[in-house]
């Protein structure tokens, strides 16, 4: 799980890192909005949207209305060039959900799909693929087992796709070579073991990808767009390396690809796939200036760019022809436009969080996305005008408060919106301090910044009471009011050994040396993580078998190793029972231990505030939202508040 070296060889400059000046205007992105060309086909800009799994086909692989809509959006929002998830050119290598164009039957949807898409001026292709034995739930075979009648029935399936999507009326088509799927499997050392023309030295091995690609070609012919997603790195011992990706690129160069988009994997570290916010923006734009250097045809770099600015440095500096944005683009369908005309504070841009992975790969479900909450339900959740204005009340300015008091005001609401607080934001404040963190702004400050322009009334410093309701005499109320932490009951703990995760990350009061955090969380890893980084000495002891069982993967992975490399100390399946002076009582397997101490930092979680019956009893119609309902995620606030600002 060693990610320091690679993190540290692809970091770009920090201004990947800041945000950009918000009076910044169009002329600063020159670069980006630069038409360009593919082959024979034109561009409007630089601006690619990467294939994503999202799940929105029907269980036959068929485009759906949601898929048209998701995609849709995409292109109005002012994007170049959209490339479709990827569509299995066999049916036994298809999973529920996912897009198929093995059979023609599919060729209507798809046709309708590839129109959508380009009455709105964007190009679009469809990425073709064969996933091989990279899950374990498929029953394909990886590159050792296939027979040669096998790998010939599958090169022809990639061309008869690639002749469909072309009667289809796409643009083109993208042959996917990354990730861990098939065509990848044949190209790495690691997982290709074959001893004949397709195995052995790297020639050998990228055979399979060549042959595909001359297939293809000779089945569409010289003038439909094909490009090619090609590892740039596997960032393990023994696996593929930028060398050998620029060999590669040189070989299907040759082969007749119009361009390379150059991604990463690793079987050893899998978040190079979907980096979360831990990784550096930019993070495989490197790799996409090392194959530049060896081929003549047009490179899309990808990696983490959600940033219009940086994807702008990356075009101007040579370092890419194109740049990918994908869960850019989810968070914010938009975002070119709004860069194009200078609002880059008003882009929502994607925390890189990786709520829509999980969603998707994890929990196999359609994508969604924790800070738009339209994403995949862009019809049925289109922001209209409210038939019938109303005056609403908003109980505290957290997350789902915010975004609630957006879409009133957008919809022709008057809301009011009161947080007892100095600053709005609510629990977003706090869990944008600990170390890789900062993309949590974003949202933050998307949300402040879009109350402020649509005159929401906002009440700083004022804790709404009776007498607000009396004085607002609002039609609606919306309690988002947030939680309240969790204190142990812990013999001998007093207030002064005792302190609370807003003091530990705030430092309004010294915690000495040594510190014992109560809950292994998430908030109780961080918050650890956040204290050693201070060097302090860091005991986290969670009731649980594991700790941070509940965050996604990829981030989790991250999170855990820094953790050690910080050197916390975790004991699970362990409780405090009691604290003498500065000695913490500790028990674990049935055994108590003592463990010196400072203070102690209850991270248990939280508790809804349940101090809102004043409203809830005043007659009036009243939503409880976000955390006031119980404590959750970011993309829980979010999405109830825009479901309840919909409903009103």
């Amino acid at each position: 799980m060693n990610a320091d070296p690679q993190l540290s060889l692809f970091r770009l400059s920090e201004k990947g890192r800041k945000t950009p000046n918000p009076a910044v205007g169009e002329k600063m992105l020159d670069a980006l909005f630069q038409p360009f060309r593919i082959g024979e086909m034109e561009v409007r800009n630089r601006i690619v949207m990467p294939p994503m799994v999202t799940f929105l086909a029907n269980e036959a692989g068929a485009v759906t209305q949601r898929m048209i809509d998701y995609y849709t959006e995409r292109a109005r929002g002012g994007v170049g060039l959209i490339i479709i998830e990827s569509a299995y050119v066999q049916e036994k290598d298809r999973d529920f959900g996912r897009l198929g164009i093995e059979n023609p039957q599919l060729q209507v949807g798809l046709s309708e799909l590839a129109e959508s898409i380009q009455e709105q001026k964007a190009k679009v292709l469809l990425q073709i693929n064969n996933r091989g034995s990279a899950l374990a739930i498929h029953k394909g075979k990886g590159p050792d087992e296939l027979t040669p009648e096998e790998i010939e029935t599958i090169i022809e399936a990639f061309s008869s796709a690639a002749w469909r999507a072309q009667r289809a009326g796409f643009n083109g088509v993208e042959i996917h070579g990354a990730n861990i799927y098939l065509i990848a499997q044949f190209l790495s050392p690691r997982t290709n073991h074959r001893q004949d023309e397709y195995g052995g030295d790297p020639e050998r091995r990228m055979k399979f990808a060549r042959d595909i690609l001359l297939r293809v070609r000779q089945k569409v012919g010289e003038a439909f767009v094909v490009t090619v997603r090609m590892v740039g790195s596997e960032y393990a011992e023994g696996g593929l390396t930028l060398q050998d990706a620029q060999l590669f690129a040189r070989r299907m160069e040759e082969a007749g690809a119009a361009a390379l988009h150059v991604s990463a994997n690793s079987p050893l570290a899998p978040y190079w796939h979907t980096p979360p916010m831990a990784v550096p923006r930019g993070c495989h734009v490197e790799l996409a200036a090392g194959v530049k250097k060896a081929v003549q045809i047009p490179v899309i770099a990808v990696g983490r760019i959600n940033d219009p600015v940086l994807a702008d440095e990356i075009i101007a500096a040579g370092k890419a022809d194109l740049v990918a944005m994908g869960r850019a683009l989810i968070a914010d369908p938009y975002l070119p436009r709004k860069a194009r005309e200078g609002k880059l504070e008003e882009i929502r841009k994607c925390l890189a969080c990786n709520f829509c992975r999980q969603r998707v790969i994890v929990m196999n479900r359609t994508l969604r996305c924790a800070v738009n909450p339209q994403a995949g339900q862009e019809r049925e959740r289109r922001i209209l005008p409210a038939s019938t204005p109303r005056k609403i009340l908003i109980v505290g300015g957290g997350p789902a408060g915010l975004e609630a008091a957006r879409v009133l005001a957008l919809r022709g609401h008057r809301p009011a919106l009161y947080e007892k607080r100095a600053e709005l934001g609510g629990q977003l404040n706090l869990a944008a301090i600990p170390p890789h963190k900062e993309e949590i702004r974003n949202i933050l400050d998307y949300l402040v910044f879009q109350v402020k322009k649509l005159n929401v009334r906002l009440h700083l410093n004022c804790e709404a009471t009776g007498e607000t309701v009396s004085r607002e005499d609002p039609d609606v109320i919306l309690l988002a009011a947030g939680a309240l932490p969790l204190l142990p009951s812990i013999p001998g703990l007093t207030e002064e050994k005792l302190f609370t995760v807003e003091e530990a990350l705030r430092g309004r009061r010294s915690l000495g040396k040594k510190v014992l955090v109560v809950g292994g969380g998430m908030v109780g890893c961080e918050v650890s993580e956040f204290l050693a980084s201070q060097g302090k000495e860091v005991t986290i002891v969670e009731i649980l078998p594991e700790v941070a069982a509940t965050m996604e993967g990829h981030n989790r992975w991250l999170l855990l190793e820094r953790l050690n490399k910080l050197s916390v100390q975790i004991f699970t399946k362990s409780e405090v029972r009691s604290l003498q002076g500065n000695q913490a009582v500790i028990c674990r397997a049935g055994k108590n231990f003592e463990m010196e101490t400072d203070g102690i930092v209850p991270a248990m979680g939280s508790r809804a505030n349940r101090s809102l019956s004043v409203f809830e009893s005043c007659g009036l119609p009243c939503y409880t939202i976000g955390d006031a309902v119980e404590t959750r995620d970011i993309a829980a606030a979010v999405h109830e508040g825009f479901r309840a600002a919909m409903e009103i």
